[in-house]
């Protein structure tokens, strides 16, 4: 009893054994509790990752079922290419899907018919939106166009460009159809030459058709023989009035040309008679010769 005595604050601080497991015991579960929170993500994280996997791959797997489905579908609803030989301006939508056309593609080219569109070659095919490069490739030996269609084309083209069927016309009075009748003259031509008519005042000679801007030489040659100029239609150009800018508008005269024209009106008075232009040392005597018939003295 004499130890206990001695010392009565250090009797409190005494643990038994099974004291001292207690305490261990506590603490453990203490640093357990402390550090939970921090272990869940590592704890859930494996189960979230299988789940997401099994959910993924079932996705995968019914839409590879779709997807085949579809596939099948498809292939189904077209029958297999059978080849033979057509004419592409006259079979229908079923010849068509036959030939391993889509049905889209197909009523494409029906349309195209409809609105008066014409295979004349097999390579036309190749035009058409919506036939792959091999299919056209696989379908043009087979393609046989019917000489009736080209013959259409030819004669339509025929009977509005063979000059043999125009005897003749009026250079100066044709009107823009006329023009247009004779083989090699189409509507842009046509316009050019009124147009040139015009800036001229009149064609004083057939030969100066051929000079119209853009007209080759070789579509003039083969209808010369079809243009007359029985009645001239002239509009002449007052020398003694005019100024430059008027008479430089004739395709026949340059401003120098006018000017030179003018400056004589101005320094010896207004011109008596056309020839005094051959007193113009300006003026040569080609460009003379080709603008006097345009010109007057009033």
């Amino acid at each position: 009893m004499q130890p206990s005595q001695k010392h009565p604050i250090k009797n409190y601080f005494v643990f038994t054994a099974s004291e001292r497991r207690a305490v261990v015991l506590i603490l453990i579960i203490a640093v357990f509790l402390f550090l939970l929170p921090h272990l869940f993500p590592f704890l859930l994280q494996p189960k979230t990752t299988i789940a997401s996997q099994k959910v993924l791959l079932a996705e995968a797997l019914t839409n590879s079922s779709t997807n085949n489905k579809q596939s099948h579908a498809s292939s189904e609803s077209l029958p297999a290419p059978s080849l033979f030989p057509f004419d592409p301006n006259t079979i229908g939508l079923e010849e068509w899907m036959r030939l391993g056309v889509k049905p889209k593609t197909a009523q494409t080219i029906l349309n195209y018919r409809t609105k008066g569109g014409r295979f004349r070659s097999p390579d036309d095919l190749k035009k058409i939106w919506g036939l792959r490069s091999e299919q056209v490739q696989q379908l043009i030996p087979y393609v046989r166009i019917t000489d009736t269609v080209k013959k259409t084309f030819q004669s339509k083209d025929y009977t509005k460009k063979n000059p043999q069927q125009v005897l003749s016309i009026e250079i100066n009075t044709a009107s823009l159809e006329e023009w247009e009748s004779l083989r090699g003259i189409g509507p842009g031509l046509a316009a050019r030459i009124l147009k040139f008519k015009e800036k001229l005042g009149g064609y004083i000679s057939v030969e100066q058709v051929g000079e119209t801007y853009g007209l080759p030489d070789s579509v003039f040659q083969q209808i010369q023989g079809h243009l007359r100029n029985t009645s001239p239609r002239v509009s002449l150009l007052n020398i003694n009035e005019l100024n430059e800018e008027a008479l430089s508008k004739h395709p026949y005269i340059r401003y120098q040309t006018a000017k030179a024209i003018i400056r004589y009106r101005e320094q010896h008075g207004a011109y008596q008679s056309l020839t005094d232009l051959e007193k113009i040392e300006a003026i040569n005597p080609e460009t003379r010769a080709k603008i006097i018939p345009y010109l007057t003295v009033k």
